[in-house]
Order: C-alpha cells, then structure tokens, then sequence
C-alpha cells in the first residue's frame, strides 16, 4: 500500500514558519481594539513629526521573520513607555488594563511566531536604532523638560502624569501612528508569506 503520508509531511516541511502564524491571518479585533482604546485616550490625532519612518522603509523590504520581529519590539517598547507613564494613572482604570492586556497578548502570539528570531546583523543594527529612537521618545514624552517645574512643586511630580500634557499627547500620538504602520506591514508581511518561493 503506498505511503499517502509522504506528500504531507513534505508540504509540512517547506511551509514558511510565517505561514503558521496566527497572529498575520486572525487577531482582527484585537488588533483593533487596541487602536480604539489608545485613539479614545485624549484629543484629535495630530502628526508628531517625531516618528521612525526610515525603519519602517527599511523593514519593508526585509525577510518575512525580521519584520514579525521588528513589530513584536515596536509593540514591547509601545507597551513599556505605556505602562511606566503617569498618563495612564488618571484613565479610566478597565481601559488601561485593557489596552497593556491587548499589547501583552500581541507580544505573546509574535512571540509564538518566533520560534528562532533573527540573529542577524540587520536585525542587531535595527535593535539598536529602535533602543535610540524609543529612548529619545521616553525622554520627550515621560520627563518634563527642563525649568518646566515651578518652584515648591513636588519633586516627584511629572508634566506626563496630566493626559492632556503635551508628552501624553505625544506618546499617544506616536503609539497609533506606530499601531497604523505596523497593520501595514503585517497585511505586507502576510501576502508575502503566502507567496511561493523564498520570503525576500
């Protein structure tokens, strides 16, 4: 009797690990949900004019696996300025909790897609310009700036703890301009899995 298994576990064998990743083909409303509740925080949505846009060109053209990549380190970093800023102190508490829980489970299901993550140089050099582009953004968004304190304010106070401060506005501006470009390359990085052939 011949061996009906053998065409199946060839086709197991050459399917893109991209193609497996329920996060590119389902997630919809989560994803969404995430936009809703970040877009809902403040006022009307304005450029920043302080965005990466050269990584994302970059990352376009990039292997199917860095780009899963560089989107689950956009969503860690999107999540760690959001839950050490102030500004989320005085939301509604349930949407808070719901907005670290839609990044947390994002992270979760890239992460399920990267089994192995790129280890090579471009993935290393493009860590490091997100760590000097996010860094810069916790500076300007988190902290005051300089002489903004009057005099006899609490010295644990911060400008970033008002959500309708400028670097409120500004990290919530720059999350969804992040959340939108990263929706981009996922539908990118999907059409791109599904074709045959190498993921170049």
């Amino acid at each position: 009797m011949p061996d009906r298994s053998s065409p199946l576990l060839l086709i197991l064998t050459v399917l893109s690990p991209a193609l497996c990743c329920d996060w590119l083909t389902g997630y919809r409303d989560l994803r969404n949900r995430t936009v809703v509740l970040t877009r809902t925080t403040g006022g009307p949505v304005l450029d920043p004019g302080f965005f990466p846009h050269n990584l994302y060109k970059r990352v376009f053209s990039s292997e199917v696996q860095v780009q899963l990549w560089f989107i689950r380190e956009n969503l860690q970093h999107i999540h760690d300025l959001q839950n050490r800023s102030r500004c989320s102190s005085t939301w509604n508490q349930q949407r808070r909790v719901e907005l670290l829980q839609s990044l947390e489970r994002q992270i979760q299901e890239l992460g399920s897609c990267l089994k192995e993550p790129p280890v090579g140089t471009e993935s290393r050099v493009l860590a490091k310009q997100l760590h000097r582009y996010y860094r810069k953004l916790r500076r300007q968004s988190l902290q005051p700036p300089v002489g903004s304190r009057q005099p006899g304010s609490d010295p644990g106070s911060d400008p970033g703890s008002d959500p309708g401060s400028a670097g409120c506005q500004l990290l919530r501006q720059v999350t969804l301009m992040h959340l939108n470009r990263m929706d981009y390359l996922r539908n990118h990085a999907r059409h791109r899995a599904e074709r045959p052939g190498p993921k170049h």
